[in-house]
């Protein structure tokens, strides 16, 4: 029969549910579903995790690939994505909801993590002071009496771990979270290696962290190192072995990365094609902020902005008032508290000065979210602090349970009394003198902070030998605050950025995806793009399971979004979206069908002939699905140009002309027009010179007149003889200042509002007369560059589509992974594919390997003799194989060790017996 610790047991159930509760109570006020119509969604939580969860679920509960999705973007490759969003072992906690309920499963995710991390630090604390008496914690003889009387105090440190600012405040980022769990247990598992216990616990953890978001886990192996040194310097005095606790140490932890190679490898590869550029320009020294300045986000409920703000630091009141006993009790060395000051030091310094911080960040700035490493050094506060802890409420009562010696009664509230009312100074004077700094420092932080303050005061000045009550007291005092802190600090995200409605994503998604589904239904061809002419987020493709085009995420391709931007679909440097795409456009890349209200462009055919009654429709319910029915298959024999092409920059006409005439022949030529004698009219609006520079260059300034008028740029374009063929315009700012669009008088939509330049369809043309554009501004000025108006001559368009069409790969199977079919090659050439051109990716033609290049600048081609051929396209994660091979080394090496590890101690202690 196994035997339980039975208190212990209760101990870590209640360390899960005590800050389990009060999170739930603080979404609760916040109104997150099913407490109200939000949910947990926040920034990227809703324009990108949650895409990533649904897609995740999908391929678990229908098997399709983790390796390769057409789901992202044009198509890509999915292991960094998985290894940095979707790899934490807790994630199928989501198969628990059915998918119209995939927000309530991202908020029990959410809570579970927090409860868990409650778990782990209580572990920590109770390991921490169990068994290693030189580290200011309980001798093991009084380990039993410790944890009786040590449960409350314990379960108050563990929850302000588990509830600190970073938890709070970062939760939308609920990958990272996982490393916030598995910290303490790493630093558990490491005391054990350096006090010559098993190494499982310090290598399955690590290699957990790694799995579970290899970002977080950077941070926390430079920790470690820290960690390492702080430890090993405070408990001996003799160093004659630090060399050979360093190999252990370092060994085992490359080997615990090693083992997560599988993910790394193929993640690094992946990520080389965008995000992977050192900013060393940040190692110069430059201060982040004023050094006194993170004293201000100490103070309860301060949040000042996750933007570009201050470090989060805040872990509880208690934390700062018992880190001073930690430094002033007798049993503690001088040697181990100078390690603690510099090991924090560091830490502050980092934060400090910008040359640590970005080596803290893997050498790229924090986009949001700043000094995403706050959360060790909030550990680390909340270790000495435990320990300073330990050296007065816990053991002034002389109990056995802390070897190091208390303080003395008058010394212990003096020290208590000087450090309250020095924090109570501190928030009064930035109060007071630097309001205007620090707006997030209201007369509410204070007071909360003061109040708080005076209570902890009270109950450890007035616990005397009644210390089990004033720990149950301390406890209950600690969570109330959290929970006041949780609430304040989410009221004020609210105000920021807002939690998105629920409905705003389930519904969305519910209703657009009866469409798609629909469409399916309908249309049995194998492969087949479909877009919108709008957006909830870019990754919308994920959720709704369709091929797409439009992605956004940290693992973005550099060459493609420069490419769509240069044919003008909306795009910036780590996202590209489905707006501002063509009928040449949409061909090319085999959009079949195109989302969208009203005609999206020449030539789409509406596929729902159904009666409307917009009165009564929600937005999504007005959207329609429109048949192009130019659109090019997955593959198609090209000219031999398409080699040799190199995407540049511009006017998107120009370069969609040169990109169709590369694939289909240069006799084509252009089958944009530009529209001539254009005139542009303003109204309530002036001139004025820019100086603003940058992507700007050679824009043009209007600005406001009269602020209560409307103020807008006409454009007048005659259609002569000739010219009733359908138009398209362009305009080009440098700068989001949103306007809409009227044609004709009628709304059109809103431009500027995503990119800064993209075509637009406005008129179908097969009318004579002129057509009118309006850019009507919502801000006070416009910053106007380039504009074209062109008309389509798609009787050309129509001819090259149809060349292009006919030399199509003919699909006879099709999965993520592995394309088969045949094409008719003519007279040979170029087969072009609509795949974004990467290394994992080997086309056999009649069974035999081809060459693959990058074709039209990003897409895979290979050359394809003349005649009929079978064409095979496989694709195998670049660097899989390889990390496959060091997972597999590292881990036999990691049971060769663990067993010679355990046979010689087993040797040992044999040794030891008794004749």
């Amino acid at each position: 029969m196994i035997k339980t610790d039975k208190p212990k047991l209760l101990l870590y159930t209640a360390a899960f549910f005590i800050p389990f509760i009060i999170m739930t109570i603080i979404y609760a006020a916040a109104g997150i579903y099913p407490f109200g119509d939000k949910s947990v969604l926040m920034l990227d939580g809703y324009g990108q995790y949650i895409d990533f969860i649904a897609a995740c679920r999908r391929m678990i509960t229908e098997g399709s690939s983790f390796l390769y999705s057409f789901s992202k973007g044009l198509g890509d490759n999915m292991v960094g994505l998985f290894a940095y969003y979707l790899a934490s072992p807790l994630l199928p906690l989501i198969l628990l909801f059915p998918a119209k309920n995939i927000t309530e499963g991202v908020l029990l995710l959410s809570l579970v993590k927090t409860g868990l991390a409650g778990i782990t630090s209580a572990f920590y604390l109770m390991e921490s002071t169990g068994k290693d008496s030189n580290c200011g914690g309980y001798p093991a003889s009084a380990a039993v009496k410790c944890r009786n009387d040590g449960f409350a105090p314990t379960l108050a440190f563990s929850s302000m771990y588990a509830l600190m600012a970073y938890n709070i405040v970062y939760s939308s980022n609920i990958m990272w979270l996982d490393g916030v769990i598995l910290l303490p247990l790493i630093a558990a598992g490491l005391r054990r290696i350096l006090n010559g216990g098993r190494p499982a616990m310090y290598v399955i953890t690590l290699a957990l962290a790694f799995v579970s978001n290899y970002y977080i886990a950077y941070m926390i192996s430079i920790f470690t190192l820290l960690y390492f040194l702080w430890y090993y310097f405070s408990r001996y005095s003799r160093h004659r072995g630090f060399a050979t606790a360093f190999v252990r140490y370092a060994g085992w932890s490359v080997l615990a990365a090693g083992m997560t190679a599988l993910l790394l490898i193929p993640a690094f590869m992946s990520l080389r094609y965008g995000k992977m550029s050192p900013e060393w320009h940040k190692l110069v020294p430059v201060p982040n902020f004023s050094f006194p300045d993170i004293l201000s986000k100490t103070a309860i409920g301060a949040y000042d902005t996750i933007t570009y703000g201050l470090p989060f630091v805040y872990c509880g009141l208690p934390v700062l008032l018992f880190i001073p006993y930690f430094f002033a009790r007798r049993g503690i060395t001088v040697k181990k508290k100078v390690l603690s000051a510099a090991v924090l030091g560091v830490f502050l310094l980092s934060m400090y000065l910008s040359t640590f911080n970005i080596i803290w960040h893997g050498m790229q700035s924090a986009m949001f979210f700043p000094y995403r490493y706050s959360f060790i050094f909030c550990f680390m506060l909340i270790v000495l602090s435990y320990q300073g802890f330990a050296g007065n409420l816990a053991s002034s009562s002389g109990s056995a349970c802390d070897p190091a010696k208390p303080l003395k009664k008058a010394e212990s509230s003096y020290m208590l009394i000087i450090t309250a009312l020095l924090f109570s100074i501190v928030l009064l004077l930035f109060f007071m003198f630097r309001r205007e700094e620090y707006v997030f420092l209201t007369v509410k932080n204070f007071i909360v902070s003061t109040v708080f303050l005076a209570a902890y005061f009270s109950i450890i000045i007035a616990a005397g030998r009644k210390q089990k009550m004033a720990g149950i007291l301390f406890l209950v005092l600690v969570a109330a605050e959290l929970g006041i802190n949780g609430h304040m600090l989410t009221d004020r995200m609210e105000n920021e950025w807002g939690y998105k409605d629920r409905d705003a994503y389930v519904n969305f998604i519910e209703e657009i995806s009866a469409i798609t589904d629909e469409i399916r239904q309908n249309d049995k061809s194998l492969f087949y793009r479909t877009e919108k002419t709008f957006l909830r987020s870019y990754n919308d493709s994920l959720s709704l399971g369709t091929y797409g085009t439009s992605h956004y995420s940290s693992y973005f391709n550099t060459e493609v979004n420069r490419f769509l931007k240069g044919i003008g679909i909306s795009s910036e440097f780590y996202w590209h979206g489905g707006r501002g795409s063509t009928v040449v456009t949409d061909s090319l890349l085999s959009v079949k069908y195109l989302l969208s209200e009203g005609q999206p462009g020449p030539g789409y055919s509406r596929q729902d002939k159904a009666g409307d009654h917009p009165e009564e429709m929600t937005e999504a319910e007005k959207v329609k699905a429109w048949l192009n029915p130019y659109a090019l298959p997955i593959a198609f024999m090209s000219d031999a140009a398409a080699e040799g092409y190199i995407p540049v920059q511009g006017d998107p006409f120009i370069q969609q002309d040169r990109l169709l005439s590369c694939l289909a022949g240069k006799e084509y030529g252009s089958v944009f027009i530009e529209a001539d004698k254009v005139v542009m009219v303003l109204n309530n609006l002036i001139k004025a010179a820019n100086t603003a520079g940058g992507n700007t260059a050679g824009c043009t300034r209007y600005v406001r007149e009269k602020n209560d008028e409307e103020a807008y740029i006409e454009f007048i374009i005659p259609r002569e003889k000739g010219t009733d063929a359908p138009l398209y315009a362009w305009f080009a700012s440098g700068e989001l200042k949103k306007c809409s669009l009227e044609v004709n008088g009628d709304y059109a939509g809103e431009y500027f509002d995503e990119s800064d330049r993209y075509p637009v369809y406005i008129d179908e043309g097969g009318n004579s007369g002129t057509v009118c554009v309006k850019m009507i501004l919502s801000d006070e000025y416009l910053l106007l560059g380039d504009y074209k108006f062109a008309f389509i001559d798609m009787e050309k368009f129509e001819s090259a589509a149809a060349e292009l069409q006919a030399g199509g790969l003919e699909l006879k199977s099709f999965s993520e992974r592995r394309i088969l079919g045949s094409v008719k090659a003519g007279t040979g050439g170029i087969l072009t594919s609509s795949i974004i051109y990467d290394p994992g990716w080997r086309i056999f033609i009649d069974g035999e390997e081809a060459r693959t290049f990058r074709a039209a600048g990003v897409f895979l081609g290979t050359d394809v003799p003349a005649g009929i051929h079978d064409i095979e396209y496989v694709y195998t994660p670049p660097g899989l194989f390889a990390g496959a091979a060091v997972s597999t080394v590292s881990l036999a090496a990691v049971a060769v060790c663990m067993l010679t590890n355990a046979a010689r101690k087993k040797k040992k202690e044999q040794k030891a017996l008794p004749e």
